[in-house]
């Protein structure tokens, strides 16, 4: 899952993985790759049954992709999960990763859900466009999070400016703080993979 820093991927990642867990009973790994960020507690990862490995000095995307593959084949071999989440730096390229990842022997791919900030969305594409932009038009799905944080104007100005970028990705509004709609774009990454 991508996006940009302080969009809301780590708190989003959790409740997705809960879900899964609680409610498919699926077994839950998280890659995370940390350049200065706060990693996932571990603690509060085993309370809900996931496995965790961060992979730090560099982005899964570019310099860090063997360790990644690396990172998969371990976690296949020592805790077997059913779905592995990527949490990549918040500079990262989703399609880059997917190029990475099919080097992993029988990997399975999820589709490229990258998370956007609606209140930050503007200012961040102006200054650093060609970053936001690769992220967006990699993106399968587009999740706007902090809808309890937007009113409907700005939502509804993001998304069409996520349209331009990309037209064929499916966008799904989402909360990670409230969980609203955390439940549909879960239902959505397992529609695009047929497997729901």
């Amino acid at each position: 899952m991508g996006g940009f820093l302080g969009c809301g991927k780590t708190t989003l990642i959790l409740r997705l993985a809960r879900s899964l867990v609680t409610k498919r009973g699926l077994k839950v790994a998280i890659v995370e790759n940390e350049i200065g960020e706060i990693g996932v507690d571990g603690k509060v990862m085993k309370k809900y049954g996931l496995s965790t490995k961060e992979i730090f000095g560099g982005c899964i995307c570019c310099q860090l992709g063997s360790s990644l593959i690396e990172t998969l084949n371990a976690l296949r071999k020592g805790f077997n999960p059913d779905v592995v989440v990527l949490e990549p730096t918040g500079i990262a390229n989703p399609e880059s990763i997917k190029n990475t990842l099919k080097y992993a022997r029988s990997t399975e791919g999820l589709p490229a859900v990258v998370l956007v900030d609606p209140l930050r969305f503007t200012k961040i594409l102006e200054e650093l466009d060609l970053i936001i932009t690769s992220q967006v038009t990699s993106a399968d799905i587009l999740a706007i999070n902090k809808i309890d944080a937007s009113n409907e104007e700005e939502l509804r100005s993001v998304e069409g400016r996520l349209r331009k970028l990309n037209k064929g990705a499916t966008i799904v509004r989402v909360s990670a703080k409230t969980g609203q709609n955390v439940e549909k774009l879960e239902e959505q990454i397992f529609r695009e993979t047929g497997s729901d």
